[in-house]
């Protein structure tokens, strides 16, 4: 399952140098006196920024999962009891019944996470998630704000993309367009006509001024939860 080598057909390569670390690890833990070793395989490391640059990505659902795994691990510094239940992993989890079995493939049993545990990763999973919610924006401003200027010096932006999508549209005059851009981005036109440079240092001030602060705030409040909460287990008294 996991070996060497780069290229693989269902398995783990891992490149014959990686494979050397994770054979020695192995070899020290049986001589240890250790019967199984745990391996847990992630994308990357499930930081809010790494979360943020991939949440456009179609695994991104699956990949969720495996941060609550990964956030059972950071709280804990212990790693966690996997099972599978529902198509789906849940950690450190423990059937109420005694003898309860987890089925990967059947709905998962009713069960309960230490309550030291649960409630460490969910504090840990709110702050991760407003701290994604807080990047994505971040990046989708300065996304537009590079759109913005590369309009402006006529580079290629999203409109321009646009319209090469859309070959017997009607062409638009380019320096017309950034007149328009400047009109739009100035609060009112001045008793005389600005110059070029005038016009250009309203442009670019008007994309950081602290007018702008307000809006990102807002939209702060109101973006969705990246992360919404799963349903919580129960949590079992501890005696």
């Amino acid at each position: 399952m996991v070996h060497g080598a780069c290229s693989s057909r269902g398995c783990y390569a891992m490149t014959d140098e990686q494979i050397a670390d994770i054979y020695a690890l192995g070899r020290d833990s049986f001589l240890g006196g250790q019967r199984k070793f745990q391996v847990q395989a992630f994308p990357f490391r499930m930081t809010p920024e790494n979360m943020a640059k991939n949440a456009s990505s179609e695994h991104y659902e699956f990949w969720r999962m495996l941060k609550r795994g990964y956030d059972h691990f950071e709280v804990t510094k212990r790693p966690p009891a996997i099972e599978v239940c529902d198509k789906k992993y849940v950690f450190n989890a423990k059937a109420d019944r005694r003898g309860t079995k987890f089925n990967s493939r059947a709905a998962c049993p009713a069960y309960t996470v230490p309550e030291h545990i649960a409630v460490a990763v969910a504090e840990k999973q709110a702050r991760d998630a407003r701290e994604t919610a807080e990047i994505q924006i971040a990046m989708e401003n300065s996304k537009r704000r590079k759109e913005k200027i590369a309009a402006f010096f006529g580079g290629t932006s999203t409109t321009d993309v646009a319209k090469a999508e859309a070959p017997n549209a009607t062409p638009v005059n380019v320096e017309a367009a950034k007149v328009l851009a400047l009109a739009a981005e100035e609060p009112s036109p001045a008793p005389k006509k600005a110059s070029e440079t005038e016009r250009a240092f309203n442009y670019f001030t008007s994309l950081f001024s602290n007018s702008r602060i307000g809006e990102e705030n807002k939209v702060v409040a109101e973006v969705k939860d990246p992360f919404p909460a799963a349903p919580a287990p129960r949590i079992k008294p501890q005696l």
